[in-house]
Order: C-alpha cells, then structure tokens, then sequence
C-alpha cells in the first residue's frame, strides 16, 4: 500500500550556513516514495515572502528566477509528494545570504558646467573622506589651469574655471580635455589618482 512520501534533506545549503550565494542553486535528496517536491523560501520559518510555494515536479534542484537578497536570513522548505498526498512536519533549514560587494563610486571623467543644474561641476568619489588632499588640473599642453587643497565635492570644487595663472586668469576654460592628479590620499583610496577630465559645455 502506497505511502506519502518521507521528508528530505538539503544538500545545498546546509543548515545554519553563512555567506550563501545570492544566486544559489538549491539541492536535496531524492525522498522515498515522492513524485514530486514543493519549495518555498521566506524571511522567517512560517512566511514566503521571497519564493512563494513553487512545484519543481521530480527534481531535486531549483535555481530561483530572481537573485536572493543579499545579507539576510533565510529559510527553504522543501516538501516531497506523491500521488496520497504530502510528507509530513518536514522542517525550514535556516541560512544567511552573503554580504552586498561593495563597488567603489567611479570618479566623474566629464562635465558640463552650462549652469542648468546637471552634471554642472566634477566630483571624484570618496575624496571628501580625505581632506588633507590636493588636486591638480592640466591642460593638454602641461600648463597648470587650477589647483586646490581641501576638494570636498561641495564647496571646494572644479567649475571648469581656472584659478591659475595661464594667461587666462580665472577665466572659463574652453571645453576639451584636461588631466588631473590627486595627491595626499593613501594608495586606493579614491578611483584612479589621476587621469582626463572632459569639458563640455
């Protein structure tokens, strides 16, 4: 006489694993008797928030259509069945998701001061967290168009006017490319210490 089917155990994750992919793979073993497996995912041991139930049929994989949030504490229950009906008080397995990879903001290499509110002054990411730094601005025949101590993406900030002397005063400065460095910041701190920068007005 046929049975319901008996419960399963996950392969992948393990139970209380930390640091699981976002884009994981969920694996378990074949259960006696079953036909078939549902699985849910959830944010505590009773919810579904994350994957609703989800018939895989007779696999005992699954690859969510959506990424897993990162960092967060996660339950999957997988239930086998057959054609008698479900197996019984099978239990969540609990595991944490891996952390967000932090991407470095990328320094600005164009602007365009035109006064219209967008994208009018040029920033480099991070350098505000290092205020004893200098920044140098070049144009392309080497000649020394601005300079500052203290850039902080605020107030103290390249406009795309000169305040050095080139014969220019501080006039505006043509559209084109220029070339920066930034010195007194630790090694890798902010993206790319020096490189272009282009006007375009």
């Amino acid at each position: 006489m046929q049975a319901v089917p008996t419960c399963t155990t996950t392969i992948i994750p393990t139970a209380t694993q930390d640091n699981v992919p976002v884009n994981l793979r969920f694996e378990w073993n074949a259960a006696a008797r079953a036909s078939g497996y549902f699985i849910s995912i959830g944010t505590s041991e009773n919810t579904e928030d994350i994957l609703t139930r989800t018939d895989v049929n007779n696999t005992t994989t699954y690859l969510p259509s959506n990424l897993l949030p990162f960092r967060t504490e996660l339950f999957v229950k997988i239930i086998p069945y057959n054609g008698i009906g479900e197996a019984q008080d099978c239990e969540s397995i609990r595991f944490i998701t891996e952390d967000e990879p932090f991407v470095a903001p990328k320094t600005l290499k164009g602007f365009s001061p035109n006064g219209d509110g967008i994208n009018d002054r040029w920033e480099i990411a991070n350098i505000e967290d290092y205020p004893q730094n200098e920044v140098y601005i070049y144009n392309r025949w080497g000649s020394l168009v601005f300079k500052t101590k203290g850039y902080d993406n605020k107030e103290n900030i390249f406009k795309g006017i000169a305040n050095q002397g080139t014969n220019i005063g501080a006039d505006e400065l043509p559209e084109g490319t220029y070339f920066y460095q930034v010195i007194n910041v630790p090694s890798g701190a902010i993206d790319r210490p020096k490189g272009m920068v282009i006007i375009k007005r």
